[in-house]
């Protein structure tokens, strides 16, 4: 689909200084390996999806034009004792952002031509914009920090086409890991990591709506296969025997799903992650990830319980453990995962999982592993 961005300032700004060449190229670099979010989304999506960006205002000789709001960016800042215009409160904020964001799009919608298809699932909404703000994040979750959101106490359209999904982004902090990781949201992905901050990290980077990368890794194949609809479905092992999967960024043979023979509603998946590639690079280590899954839940934001949990060394219900060591290998000496072993296959509720992996090979172009059905 076609993505817009706007460029935003404040009135007590002054214009970017950058070029339009450095988000064309963050977001529309075509060439083999570019790090950008068309070639990010189109890689992972096993080429079935390709996000092309439009920018505005409309450039002038290569130079960004932006829209120049009438209040300060203090205004945009939470209220304090030096920052007395700030605002207060969840609905202030609200009001103050949805404001802002209607009124840039009001500046720029007679310059998006009729040609240009903005609504390609024909819902009668844009299909996203995505807000450059200029300047630094402030705190976590305040309004001048990357964040998606759909703008519904305010009714802006381009071309006849309401704006409602959005990614609102900082340029001091704009890199294709975190427009990568926005855009899924607008996507319909969940975050999965904890917003209260707890130090357990039940996916960290092995995924994309885990930790943010520079250059963005892949999402696991569960958070392709429900949110990314790019997996049509889930393999499932039903008998013992040897199996062996490709790495996750080859478009088939790339996941399996193991039942739970203590859980009705919980199971496991087996991926491989191989450090290698455009996208994979910036992976944490490699080998066959173990994860549990709880598809009743959405996300892991306010978890546990979560969605998604990778089983690393030494992680409980209460540490964290190793996420980077997740990967199992002959390479790094863990090739067995059981309700015995460490990490042990336990459930949401601390009880075993009933999960017997062993003789899991070494890193190449496939990994292999034996299943066990039905042990003790």
């Amino acid at each position: 689909f076609n993505n817009i961005v706007i460029f935003i300032r404040f009135n007590d700004q002054d214009e970017f200084t950058d070029q339009i060449s450095l988000y064309h190229d963050m977001f529309n670099d075509v060439s083999s390996s570019a790090n950008s979010m068309y070639n990010y989304f189109k890689e992972v999506s096993y080429n079935q999806l390709e996000i092309t960006t439009s920018f505005y205002p409309e450039s002038s000789a290569g130079a960004i034009v932006s829209y120049r709001d009438s209040q300060p960016r203090d205004y945009y800042v939470p209220y304090s004792a030096t920052n007395t215009i700030g605002y207060e409160g969840d609905d202030a904020r609200t009001e103050r952002e949805h404001t802002l964001l209607k009124n840039a799009v009001n500046s720029i919608a007679d310059q998006v031509p009729s040609s240009l298809n903005i609504d390609e699932d024909g819902d009668g909404y844009v299909d996203n914009v995505c807000f450059i703000i200029q300047g630094e994040t402030e705190g976590w979750s305040s309004l001048l920090w990357p964040h998606r959101w759909a703008l519904y106490s305010e009714t802006a359209s381009i071309n006849g086409k309401r704006v409602w999904d959005y990614n609102f982004q900082l340029d001091a902090s704009v890199y294709n890991g975190v427009l990568a990781h926005e855009m899924f949201h607008s996507l319909g992905a969940p975050d999965l990591y904890h917003y209260s901050y707890d130090g357990l990290d039940p996916a960290g980077a092995w995924d994309l709506m885990g930790a943010n990368q520079r250059v963005p890794q892949h999402m696991g194949a569960y958070m392709k296969f429900k949110y990314g609809g790019w997996i049509d479905s889930i393999p499932e092992i039903t008998e013992p025997g040897t199996y062996e999967l490709n790495q996750l960024a080859s478009s088939t043979n790339n996941f399996y799903k193991i039942a739970s023979p203590y859980s009705s509603k919980e199971y496991f998946l087996v991926e491989y992650r191989k450090r290698e590639g455009a996208f994979e690079s910036s992976l944490p280590g490699e080998g066959l990830l173990v994860y549990r899954i709880n598809p009743t839940v959405n996300g892991n934001a306010d978890g546990p319980p979560d969605e998604v949990y990778i089983y690393r060394p030494n992680g409980t219900l209460t540490e964290n453990g190793s996420i980077s060591m997740a990967g199992f290998s002959g390479n790094s000496g863990r090739t067995s995962i059981n309700d015995f072993t460490n990490p042990s296959s336990f459930l949401e509720d601390d009880s075993p999982g009933g999960l017997s992996i062993k003789n899991i090979g070494t890193i190449g172009e496939t990994i292999s592993f034996e299943v066990q059905m039905g042990c003790d």
